[in-house]
């Protein structure tokens, strides 16, 4: 009867492990689909939910920094792209969101680093990262003077 009790507690914490991830990723799809519909705000919200509900989602990070970023809340996304970082840190993408959050910010020695590493990781995106590493350059040379 114990070992029946035990096998039932597992069975209902992979159930609830899955319902929960089942949820994360429903989260996580809505808020896509209010960012692809014009609709940040109530994207971040969903994104929030979603990485309240499993903070280890890379996915959930990556998608709420880049709401927070469509938003104009640099600060905010500043954070969710290091998390996401921090969960995948050869991900191209979260740098070159990190940089440009970082380059909204002023923060341009940020902004230059994270830029070069996602070029770094992902050369094929270099063309499109060299005009903010000129745009960065520019801005620091400007206040030099």
């Amino acid at each position: 009867m114990r070992s029946l009790c035990g096998l039932c507690l597992l069975v209902l914490s992979v159930f609830a492990g899955f319902a929960a991830a089942t949820d994360v990723e429903s989260l996580i799809d809505k808020g896509e689909a209010q960012l692809r519909t014009g609709d940040p705000a109530g994207a971040a919200r969903s994104l929030e939910q979603a990485a309240a509900t499993d903070p280890g989602s890379f996915r959930a990070r990556l998608r709420l920094a880049g709401a927070y970023l469509m938003s104009q809340r640099y600060a905010d996304s500043i954070p969710q792209f290091q998390a996401a970082i921090a969960l995948e840190p050869d991900n191209s993408a979260a740098f070159a969101g990190l940089g440009v959050a970082y380059l909204h910010s002023g923060q341009y020695g940020p902004a230059r680093e994270a830029l070069r590493r996602a070029a770094r990781l992902d050369p094929s995106k270099e063309a499109d990262i060299a005009p903010l590493l000129e745009r960065i350059e520019q801005r620091i040379g400007s206040h030099t003077r």
